[in-house]
């Protein structure tokens, strides 16, 4: 009879007599139950141990105490987890089962979700990319040919400091009253290295020189040193510019020399001296050298250009 004590436990009752063989009250706490659990246990082991019968006592059967005991711990966690939920989701019961469903969804695929939500992002950025270099290529479609294309390399900084300079533009066709369209682009890099972002700047002008294809160059000192002797600059005494040589003054002219140049040629114009530098929205280095690129489809207008800068020119500035 004791051994089925608590067999089957589903109910109010049974657990009502769960107590009842751990001899405790109904709201009994956790840390008594616990309490009186161990020592009834010892206590029942021990009998066993001295060969005394447990009677029809369940509180001496080792193996009632255990079930009373699972139970009312089974029902203390049920009830926990019951208050929890109510704490979490409220007491409408069905609420609170779709907000743990949800909840649960979020917890098992939220790295599912995460992926997919920046997959869904990257496909919107590369999308609205993609539309703006259209929506970019038919303005540029729409805008005249350039009548001069100027690259600024070296320590060039834009007043503002948009590295765009896209102000350029309308400056130079106020100077430059017949024609419709300049573009300007620049490579800032400084004459002395001195920060991560000064090195950034010097590596970005390797990646500019070879996508950009001016018909202009505009550099300073350093820089004009430094590139003359690769092939980007065309000889100034060159044919296609005409006369444009004879027309630099001596104490403008800069030389260079490439690999199969026999001696230093005529690569750059010193335009430091221009009046019209001062209405460039830049500022600009002490020394300002201008060169052609080589192979530009418009030597006409870089020698209207280079001739235009010579002006007015002050003599040693």
């Amino acid at each position: 009879m004791v051994r089925n004590v608590l067999t089957e436990v589903t109910g109010v009752d049974d657990l009502k007599e769960a107590y009842k063989v751990l001899g405790l009250p109904e709201d009994a706490d956790r840390e008594t139950v616990e309490k009186r659990y161990f020592i009834l246990l010892r206590q029942a082991r021990a009998r066993q141990m001295r060969g005394e019968p447990a009677g029809a006592d369940p509180a001496a059967d080792p193996e009632a105490i255990d079930r009373a005991y699972r139970l009312i711990k089974a029902e203390e966690e049920r009830k926990e987890r019951e208050r929890l939920r109510e704490r979490l989701y409220g007491k409408d019961e069905k609420a609170a089962e779709r907000k743990a469903k949800i909840e649960h969804f979020f917890h098992y695929y939220k790295y599912h979700l995460l992926v997919a939500v920046l997959l869904m992002a990257a496909v919107i950025y590369g999308v609205n990319n993609w539309l703006d270099h259209r929506a970019e290529q038919r303005r540029l479609a729409s805008l005249p040919p350039p009548d001069l294309e100027i690259h600024f390399v070296g320590a060039f900084w834009p007043i503002g400091g948009n590295l765009d300079i896209e102000n350029m533009e309308p400056v130079m066709l106020e100077q430059f009253p017949d024609w419709q369209r300049v573009v300007a682009r620049l490579s800032y890099v400084p004459q002395e290295m001195q920060t991560p972002q000064d090195f950034a700047f010097a590596q970005k002008l390797i990646i500019d020189l070879i996508q950009y294809k001016p018909d202009v160059y505009i550099l300073d000192e350093l820089h004009f040193s430094s590139l003359v002797s690769q092939e980007l600059f065309e000889k100034l005494d060159d044919p296609a510019f005409g006369d444009l040589a004879d027309a630099i003054p001596e104490a403008a002219k800069r030389l260079g020399q490439k690999e199969n140049d026999p001696v230093p040629a005529l690569y750059g114009v010193d335009i430091s001296g221009s009046p019209l530098l001062k209405d460039w929205p830049l500022i600009i280095p002490d020394s300002v050298i201008a060169a052609v690129r080589v192979g530009t489809g418009r030597p006409d207008k870089a020698r209207e250009f280079i001739e235009r800068l010579l002006e007015g020119q002050v003599p040693g500035s």
